[in-house]
């Protein structure tokens, strides 16, 4: 495992020789299965996926495959049904979810059910957080949770927290619902040190101004590491709890020194999801940073059908001296893009008017999703 970690640390940063650079597809699959997990701006150690959207074809042949005598087989169907576009498999996953055989397993089923996003998996999921004897798929459960976004858990994440179940999970999933019901049970797991940190740092993600009176006397009474991580959730909350908090995480994204803290406004961008959000993310794929540039991308991606108009328009706009910007939005449309896109990107393909393996996995991409 160690081994493991080490080749993906390395990959990652380029850190390692023997190893290339990675390509703005796999630098974008990645960022986008690090925002899907909720992680802002830490390295994610998360298994890359395979290229998603399988041809609608072998959807029907991926489900059987679910009750394979194989445990890889079954695996490696519900990791390739969690990206796809199809939402008859989520019956499928969640009656593979119930499966007992395999920790692992049942993991990535429910993880699956969160990539897709589908509401009706949130009752299979919920209770699968109070599984009694399987941690790893209640700690998946939460995170799923977060991944649908739908409020309605809030309730049953708060009775999680108060009995300690996988609460650092389960604090970074009632951050990002964004639920002011969260804020008092996330004081009440502080006063644990020894969860402490997580705890802070989830009421600031939570963005809500109703905190800051809590946070504001704990700065006057901690130390100088604790005071910093403090100081960092104040400011999260004065940039989110904005009337207009897409201006303000745009200007974050736009004209913040801190690379860390683009970083994160790009992210968090990609969560609220807000077409207005969208120009200005455009913009960020010339950023100095490959990671913010990355994380821009990645949150255009999740904006889904909004973006596609004027990552369009940007593609006709954009000469190619800006070629990083350029590389990252042809790579972006083999996420959003549809059929009318195929014959302009062929065009592109046979004239070599951008690098040929960035069209080429888009049209695929594009091509497997019609």
């Amino acid at each position: 495992m160690k081994a493991v970690c080490i080749s993906l640390f390395c990959y990652i940063l380029s850190g390692c020789s023997d190893r290339p650079l990675p390509t703005v597809h796999e630098q974008l699959r990645q960022h986008i299965l690090e925002a899907e997990l909720g992680s802002a701006i830490t390295i994610s150690f998360a298994k890359k996926p395979a290229v998603p959207l399988p041809p609608r074809q072998n959807e029907a042949m991926l489900i059987r495959q679910l009750r394979s005598t194989s445990q890889e087989t079954r695996w490696a169907a519900a990791e390739k049904l969690s990206y796809s576009t199809n939402k008859v498999v989520v019956l499928a996953l969640i009656d593979a979810m119930r499966d007992k055989s395999g920790t692992q397993r049942v993991c990535v089923m429910a993880q699956a059910l969160g990539h897709l996003k589908d509401p009706r998996a949130l009752g299979a999921l919920t209770r699968a957080v109070f599984d009694p004897y399987n941690r790893d798929l209640r700690l998946c459960a939460i995170r799923s949770i977060g991944m649908i976004g739908d409020k309605s858990a809030v309730p049953d994440l708060i009775i999680a927290l108060k009995q300690n179940n996988t609460p650092l999970q389960t604090a970074n999933t009632l951050a990002r619902l964004g639920d002011v019901r969260a804020i008092q049970p996330l004081i009440d797991a502080a006063s644990n040190e020894a969860i402490r940190p997580w705890m802070i740092r989830a009421i600031g993600e939570l963005g809500k101004k109703e905190a800051e009176a809590y946070l504001t006397n704990e700065l006057n009474k901690a130390d100088i590491k604790q005071q910093k991580l403090i100081e960092e959730a104040l400011w999260k909350i004065s940039i989110l709890s904005q009337q207009n908090n897409v201006f303000s995480l745009t200007q974050v994204l736009l004209k913040n020194q801190n690379t860390d803290k683009r970083m994160w406004a790009a992210y968090r961008l990609g969560e609220i999801k807000n077409k207005l959000a969208i120009e200005s993310l455009i913009h960020a794929l010339q950023d100095k940073s490959t990671e913010v540039a990355g994380r821009a991308a990645a949150s255009i991606v999740r904006m889904g059908d909004i973006s596609l108009k004027p990552v369009r328009h940007a593609l006709n706009q954009i000469d190619n001296k800006n070629r990083a910007q350029l590389d990252y939005l042809y790579a972006v449309l083999g996420y959003i893009g549809d059929k009318a896109d195929i014959e302009k990107l062929e065009s592109i393909l046979h004239n070599n008017q951008a690098p040929v393996g960035i069209i080429y996995e888009s049209l695929q991409l594009i091509k497997n999703g019609a």
